[in-house]
């Protein structure tokens, strides 16, 4: 027996079709008539057809909704007639399976909605748009790589080349498309009640995917490097330049032997050992920032990293525009 969920009609326009229910009768099945959907359906089965469809009709008027379901599937076994999926998709309404409902809609209206009468043509147009627009999701897939196929929640979908257009129930989805030679690719989407999906699948290769990363731009650890060499170069100017100063004054000493030191002597050493505490600092701050580049080369060494197809084709599609008028142009394709 089948099991499903009991609901309350979420909008007020499903409630109203429910409100004033309004059965297609068997008299409108037309036994024996040479109509579309009697072709190849043989008499036999037609009166079969028949006398499950009243079963459901009767079912229906008690509220059994459930067993008015099944009885109404038992007879489109035998023929697929629009009053039969139409009275269907009447008992749907009030149960948890809007692809049924919205499946049984399109098969009530497939020939125009004939033999239905206007009343119940309008109220299955009605609610199969209500259907699709609140509570559906209409899934357009395009996959035109040879040998590749498309899953979506453990389904497959479609083999390309191929289109595959279905109507799905919104929620969290994952994508799967693999293909012999690739490696497998994962795209992940919601799908909205109401908002059509279009997606165009295309395989990428593992080595189209894979980009060569560095943390920092390649130029940064090279400037800390060079500062370093440009501060310890420093260090050496002020060292040449201390003991310069350090053999002046002592070339001074030794040519004023007893004599007073003048100034001028005296300062010589004071540069000089200015010079030198300036040489020491500068090779301790360049020396430090020189190691301090080179651990920054070693760290920021290219890595690979695997986009994924989205990001690929994100980045792919990030084109520069050229003329008149200059931007980017962001073209995205799944």
């Amino acid at each position: 027996m089948m099991k499903r969920t009991r609901f309350i009609p979420a909008f007020p326009v499903l409630a109203l079709l429910w409100a004033m229910p309004t059965l297609a009768q068997p008299s409108e099945l037309g036994l024996g008539e040479q109509r579309p959907w009697a072709q190849g359906v043989s008499l036999e089965d037609q009166k079969a057809a028949e006398a499950l469809f009243r079963e459901g009709n009767a079912q229906m008027k008690a509220a059994l909704f459930v067993k008015a379901t099944e009885t109404y599937s038992r007879a489109l076994k035998h023929w697929s007639h629009p009053a039969i999926h139409f009275n269907r998709a009447l008992a749907l309404q009030t149960l948890n399976s809007p692809l049924e409902l919205h499946a049984n809609l399109e098969e009530a209206l497939r020939y125009g909605g004939e033999p239905l009468d206007e009343g119940k043509r309008t109220r299955a147009r009605q609610l199969k748009a209500l259907v699709e627009n609140q509570v559906l999701t209409r899934l357009d897939i395009t996959c035109d790589v040879p040998g590749s196929s498309v899953t979506m929640r453990g389904e497959l979908l479609c083999k390309a080349p191929a289109r595959f257009v279905r109507w799905v129930l919104p929620g969290e989805v994952t994508f799967t498309t693999t293909k012999a030679g690739y490696p497998e690719h994962l795209r992940r989407r919601t799908l909205r009640a109401g908002q059509p999906v279009a997606l165009h699948f295309k395989m990428y290769t593992e080595e189209e995917l894979t980009r060569q990363t560095q943390q920092w731009a390649a130029w940064k650890p090279w400037a800390v490097v060079g500062a370093g060499v440009a501060i310890a170069a420093s260090g050496g100017l002020f060292y040449t330049q201390a003991q310069a100063n350090h053999r002046g004054f002592d070339s001074a000493v030794r040519d004023c032997i007893g004599c007073t030191l003048t100034p001028e002597i005296a300062a010589k050493r004071t540069s000089g050992d200015r010079m030198q505490k300036l040489a020491s600092g500068a090779y301790a701050v360049g020396g430090t920032t020189l190691v301090t580049g080179l651990v920054l080369l070693y760290t920021n060494r290219s890595k690979s990293h695997v986009l994924t197809p989205d990001e690929h084709e994100q980045d792919m599609n990030l084109s520069p525009v050229l003329g008149k008028q200059t931007g980017v142009v962001l073209t995205l394709r799944y």
